[in-house]
């Protein structure tokens, strides 16, 4: 188990959570009603405190240990920008000389973001779509900087990656290439978990071939369907 919350408020009266979120797997919570997927996120990937409950991330107690989740844990809002705030290589340079003082770790560095950057592209290519009147293909800018993100986090040694937004995509083939990129990261063995509101039904749900082999030991998240928890999809 890499990230593990238990009773996790957000504020003072609010709903509370529970979440067990294994690696290789694509590991999806529907957020109460009244929640807000964005706050979670930064709270399960340690960028703010919860008002009370637990949270365990890869073997890290929050709030004490959260400079180390914070290595551990990125967060990734889909919709969030149009696309990757500047050029990429830039991105990727600073990035990388922010991570270490080693030229040649940062040589490691880039080429290893670079890699991972054209691999998850590929893997999260939308295949072509038919349709409904009026649909659209959307603005696949906003995956392709999740993807840019998704890769740095990944080269700096991240193992989870909690995902929102997927409301905010408004195309069939920009919706596909996020779903195909968090399947892609749960293939690679990273903790994906991917945030919802209440009336988000598109949820689909993969497991790699060894979760599936372990056998269903989380697919029906009881704990997560407690009374006043948010709810897990495994569908």
């Amino acid at each position: 188990m890499t990230l593990l919350a238990s009773d996790l408020v957000l504020r003072e009266g609010g709903v509370p959570v529970q979440l067990a979120a294994s690696p290789g797997r694509v590991n999806r919570l529907r957020v109460p009603e009244g929640g807000d997927p964005h706050e979670l996120g930064h709270v399960l990937a340690g960028r703010r405190r919860p008002f009370s409950g637990e949270l365990v991330v890869d073997g890290l107690l929050l709030p004490e240990q959260r400079e180390a989740v914070n290595r551990k844990a990125t967060f990734i809002e889909l919709g969030r920008r149009d696309g990757p705030a500047g050029p990429v290589d830039e991105e990727v340079r600073a990035a990388a000389h922010l991570a270490t003082l080693s030229m040649w770790r940062r040589r490691a560095f880039v080429e290893r973001t670079f890699e991972t950057i054209d691999e998850l592209t590929a893997a999260a290519t939308a295949e072509p779509t038919v349709h409904a009147p009026g649909e659209a293909d959307g603005n696949d800018a906003s995956v392709d900087a999740a993807i840019v993100e998704a890769s740095l986090a990944i080269a700096g040694g991240a193992t989870v990656i909690v995902m929102t937004g997927t409301e905010h995509l408004t195309g069939v083939g920009e919706r596909d290439r996020a779903e195909s990129l968090a399947v892609e990261l749960a293939r690679r063995g990273v903790t994906v978990i991917v945030l919802g509101g209440e009336r988000d039904r598109s949820y689909r749900s993969y497991r790699s071939p060894e979760t599936q082999r372990a056998g269903r030991r989380f697919g029906s998240s009881r704990g997560a369907q407690q009374q006043g928890a948010g709810r897990m999809s495994d569908e």
